[in-house]
């Protein structure tokens, strides 16, 4: 049988808050993050989007938004065919995801 002790709890504790903490940090982050994607997408940077929906899209899983990720996902699939209409109707949709993270308290 495993018993946690004092320490144990408390680091446990604080790895817990330090990781609420991130996340929230992250979360006020998306929409700025979804925004650059879209103006690169305007400006026709394929390359930067690609780099940035991957990286979104691994970043917000870790942290579980699990929304964003997909929508990432999809993005930087559309995008391997270059600027399409379906690329920009999912980094609209991206935006508007992202935009419900706006509030959150932290």
């Amino acid at each position: 049988m495993f018993f946690l002790t004092t320490e144990s709890r408390d680091f446990e504790n604080n790895t817990s808050a330090a990781l609420d903490r991130l996340t929230s940090q992250f979360a006020k982050t998306v929409t700025s993050r979804c925004q650059v994607i879209a103006r690169k997408y305007q400006q026709q940077d394929v390359t930067t989007c690609l780099r940035l929906s991957h990286q979104l899209a691994g970043t917000s899983a870790m942290y579980g938004f699990e929304d964003v990720s997909a929508g990432a996902r999809q993005l930087h699939k559309a995008l391997s065919d270059g600027p399409t209409r379906e690329a920009k109707d999912i980094i609209d949709g991206l935006l508007d995801t992202s935009s419900r993270y706006l509030s959150v308290p932290g």
